[in-house]
């Protein structure tokens, strides 16, 4: 699944949904707390993996990681 486009716009939607938001810097917020967590998920935790990426380099902008596509890893096991 593409970063943005489905995972953090998924959990954004839920959350609207529960009338969560009260201003756009709560948003933002939040957005920033995904890609931390989705930042540890990949390269700490190892439970995604990057699937695809053609702008992958070091120091990238948070924007380019949101284009890429991740999955979970195949040695994670779902309980």
């Amino acid at each position: 699944m593409r970063q943005k486009e489905l995972l953090i716009r998924w959990y954004i939607d839920q959350q609207n949904e529960k009338k969560k938001y009260t201003s756009q810097e709560q948003v933002k917020l939040d957005i920033k707390k995904l890609r931390a967590i989705i930042e540890s998920l990949v390269c700490k935790e190892g439970h995604l993996i990057v699937l695809s990426n053609e702008q992958e380099a070091e120091g990238e902008e948070p924007r380019k990681r949101d284009e890429r596509i991740l999955a979970v890893a195949p040695n994670y096991v779902i309980e």
